[in-house]
């Protein structure tokens, strides 16, 4: 009877024994996991917040050289009464808007009076005739008499805006005035948000003053987020706090990442200055929310944990009822020979056990290693195999990309890629040669624009500061069209050319990565092929013809 009782005793205490040291393995386990997720995500974030940084750029780049045509027309204008001033400014309002979306263009004289404007495609008379040289970003511009992209300011409208500005010169490099083009921050900045499929709360963007010009609550926007009002939100109390020591950092033109709470939440905070001709213009701030990180593998986890604690409980049940009757059936000697089988299966069952436990304990470090779809299926088949062969794996947890519809319409590819080449700052020591074959594609234009200025921009930074030559060849094939962009630089390692094309691979400080991948992404969408070669380099491109 006694021994009965110790019996069951030892069984109990093990199977609770076992249950600690489960929960001790699986803290240390989800601890593990937590922080290299985290760590992961880092890598997710910079690449984002750069990428977006790099297209905003990009954007303000092409406003600029609308307007700079624009400002040579107006200083004709000054010496030749016959061009109509009114049209171009109608056409490049179209021209800008079509593209990105503003609000309005707006040419002033030499006094910083209004004397045409623009707005939702038309001319109005609308502030024509308005003296705006009490306008903060027009007393900067003034004095600085270049390009400049404004701080958010009250616009005439008492609407928050920024503007782009550019100088227009007579003959003899006098400033007889300006092409102003009047942006609304909050719709300009919105389509950002869609780049990676984040929500409107994730992205904001500072002005150089330090003054919010994006942001998910419209009230904030001018607001200086070093004020009280933005500094009580971050919960920081105190000018010298650890974040306003970043944030400033980042205003000063360096990238950094933190761990904040904001709005009652920890999220993991990304910052990056956006420069302009080597003038930071902006600061984009990525926050995402660390429960948004943890939430799917940790729900994995939950379930691999309860599928554990059955198999616990119902090991544990089966080894007392099987005790119980053992004990019931057999006496002395037999009794003894069963209590022989009993420590033979409880040494079964503790192995029985050990095993998904380790396993267990594997496919969760080897969930904190991995982020992708394709390298966390592994974490699931080891689940499936050793704990009752779960049945839902997770499809994506920590992919924030979502890709957009693709919208073809018929275009000239030749002339998309002179508009491309229009719309990029071309260096004095590169020239681009695109050979005279057109054709007509069926592509989504704005995706084939951003591949091939991928392409171009790559070309570019290869060749550096060494004078050398992009060569862009158009060809017509059986049932296929051929674009191939060879560059002079000095070529490829080889160990490296058959990874160029895989997400986060970047041989540059500054490059996210995600260009060349982002490309072949678009390429083979639209059914055609893209590959590269060395010596010299060159990419290139297939795309199916449009059949009669």
């Amino acid at each position: 009877m006694l021994f009965g009782k110790i019996m069951y005793g030892i069984i109990i205490t093990s199977f609770i024994i076992v249950f600690l040291l489960f929960n001790l393995v699986e803290s240390d386990a989800r601890d593990k996991i937590r922080s290299e997720l985290v760590n992961d995500q880092k890598i997710h974030g910079e690449t984002m917040t750069k990428h977006n940084s790099h297209l905003i750029s990009n954007e303000f780049v092409i406003i600029l050289e609308k307007q700079k045509k624009l400002a040579l027309y107006v200083q004709h204008n000054s010496y030749d009464s016959s061009i109509d001033i009114s049209e171009l400014a109608l056409d490049t309002y179209s021209d800008i808007e079509s593209r990105m979306g503003i609000f309005a263009l707006s040419i002033l004289d030499n006094d910083n009076v209004i004397k045409i404007r623009v707005k939702n495609g038309t001319l109005t008379e609308e502030f024509v005739g308005q003296d705006t040289s009490e306008l903060k970003f027009v007393k900067e511009f003034n004095k600085k008499q270049k390009p400049l992209i404004s701080e958010v300011f009250l616009g005439l409208d008492n609407y928050s805006r920024i503007t782009s500005t550019y100088p227009v010169f007579d003959e003899y490099g006098k400033l007889i005035g300006s092409i102003v083009v009047i942006i609304n921050p909050s719709s300009f900045f919105q389509k950002f948000d869609d780049t990676y499929g984040l929500s409107s709360d994730v992205l904001t963007i500072i002005d150089k003053e330090q003054q919010i010009v994006k942001h998910s609550v419209p009230e904030l926007i001018g607001e200086n987020v070093f004020e009280k009002k933005i500094q009580s939100q971050l919960n920081i109390d105190g000018s010298d706090n650890k974040i306003n020591e970043l944030m400033r950092k980042s205003f000063s033109g360096d990238d950094v990442s933190f761990i904040s709470e904001f709005d009652g939440d920890e999220k993991l905070t990304f910052m990056q200055p956006i420069f302009l001709n080597d003038e930071q213009i902006f600061t984009i701030i990525l926050s995402i929310p660390l429960e948004k990180i943890y939430s799917k593998p940790q729900s994995i986890l939950l379930s691999a944990e309860y599928i554990v604690y059955i198999l616990i409980g119902v090991t544990g049940s089966i080894s007392l009822i099987s005790f119980y009757f053992i004990k019931k059936q057999f006496l002395k000697r037999e009794e003894l020979q069963k209590f022989s089988i009993i420590g033979e299966l409880s040494a079964r069952i503790a192995h029985d056990i050990r095993n998904p436990l380790n396993n267990i304990k594997l496919s969760a470090d080897l969930v904190s290693r991995k982020n992708s779809d394709e390298k966390l299926k592994p974490y699931f088949e080891t689940i499936d195999k050793n704990i009752s062969r779960i049945s839902h794996q997770v499809k994506d947890v920590l992919d924030f990309l979502r890709k957009s519809p693709i919208k073809k319409e018929q275009v000239n590819i030749k002339v998309l890629i002179d508009n491309v080449i229009d719309s990029i700052q071309v260096p004095a020591n590169i020239s681009i040669d695109v050979s005279d074959c057109s054709f007509n594609a069926n592509v989504d234009k704005i995706m084939m624009e951003s591949a091939f200025s991928n392409l171009i921009l790559n070309s570019i930074q290869i060749i550096g500061d060494k004078n050398g030559k992009i060569t862009v060849s158009i060809k017509e094939k059986d049932s296929q069209y051929s674009i191939t962009i060879e560059d002079s630089g000095e070529g490829i390692d080889s160990k490296i050319i058959d990874k160029i094309f895989d997400p986060l691979f970047s041989t540059k400080m500054e490059g996210t990565g995600l260009g060349l991948a982002s490309v072949k992404a678009i390429i083979e969408a639209h059914g055609g092929t893209i590959y590269v070669k060395n010596n010299p380099t060159t990419f290139t491109i297939t795309l199916p013809k449009i059949l009669d």
